[in-house]
């Protein structure tokens, strides 16, 4: 039954070959996944095609960033334009299934599929002040669907994500410990270094407005917990994301070594080193 349901949610299933012979296989899937408060959000499944391990594939939710720009959500990952501006032209869900990892990646409320008319603020405004809540709400559904996955290991899940992807990955680490390992690349700072414009509206949680983003981010440990920032990015100043390590390196005193901390000569982009960290980290703690 668990099988028949993955496969009535399939929209649209392609064989990729890889970039040449000898290239890993990957399934891909388009599919509406099961949400918050009974709503589906477009998504996508990458899937390693071979002799599965005994106790399955570990997975990763691979969590899109905001860029102001809302009409592509997952799919920002698999769009070539996006993918050089941002992702120094890697495809990001193929390199991680290609390492044998499950990747699942939704449309966030007000994003592709999930878009609305409003503006950012009227659309926060609409949900009584709880968007990013809800936003998180539905990060925590997509576990509970990979559980729906015979060929997934739930021992082993991972959140990755960069700029506001990195905040829905620890923020979704540290109110689920299912979540084993957290990557979370370009966004970090305090809550008097953030920047309050429209778009910190799809990232506001009321309830928490007096609560340091160290804090929250703390909540992970002991799990494993990678955080990337690039040295001339302006959105996190260093200041910021300095005393944010401080804190939560104090955090991570028992067990250091599952608290990694990376810079990169970068401004705000994901870059193929940022991706080389990620595997090794992902090898490592998953």
């Amino acid at each position: 039954m668990r099988r028949l349901k993955l496969i009535w949610v399939v929209l649209c299933l392609v064989l990729l070959s890889g970039r040449g012979m000898g290239q890993p296989r990957i399934l891909y899937m388009e599919e509406r996944v099961p949400v918050a408060h009974g709503d589906t959000a477009r998504g996508f499944l990458f899937m390693p095609m071979g002799v599965r391990p005994a106790d399955g594939y570990p997975a990763i939710l691979l969590l899109h960033d905001h860029g102001a720009y809302f009409e592509l959500g997952a799919k920002k990952f698999l769009d070539s334009t996006w993918v050089h501006r941002f992702y120094d032209d890697q495809d990001l869900p193929y390199l991680l299934a290609a390492e044998g990892y499950v990747v699942l990646s939704i449309d966030a409320r007000y994003w592709g599929s999930r878009r609305s008319e409003l503006t950012q603020p009227q659309y926060y405004d609409s949900l009584g002040g709880q968007w990013f809540n809800l936003i998180l709400q539905d990060d925590q559904a997509c576990i509970d669907y990979l559980d729906q996955i015979p060929e997934v290991d739930m021992r082993r899940i991972a959140a990755c994500g960069f700029s506001m992807g990195a905040y829905r990955a620890w923020q979704l680490a540290a109110a689920d410990r299912r979540i084993r390992v957290c990557c979370a690349a370009n966004w970090m700072t305090t809550l008097a270094l953030n920047r309050r414009n429209d778009s910190w509206c799809a990232m506001r949680r009321p309830e928490m407005d007096d609560r340091e983003f160290y804090d929250i981010a703390s909540r992970i440990y002991p799990r494993a917990f990678l955080l990337q920032y690039g040295l001339q990015d302006h959105l996190f100043p260093l200041a910021g994301v300095d005393t944010c390590v401080s804190h939560i390196r104090h955090a991570y005193r028992y067990r250091p070594s599952r608290f990694c901390v990376r810079s990169y000569d970068e401004k705000h982009r994901f870059t193929r080193q940022h991706m080389a960290d990620w595997l090794d980290f992902l090898k490592k703690y998953l």
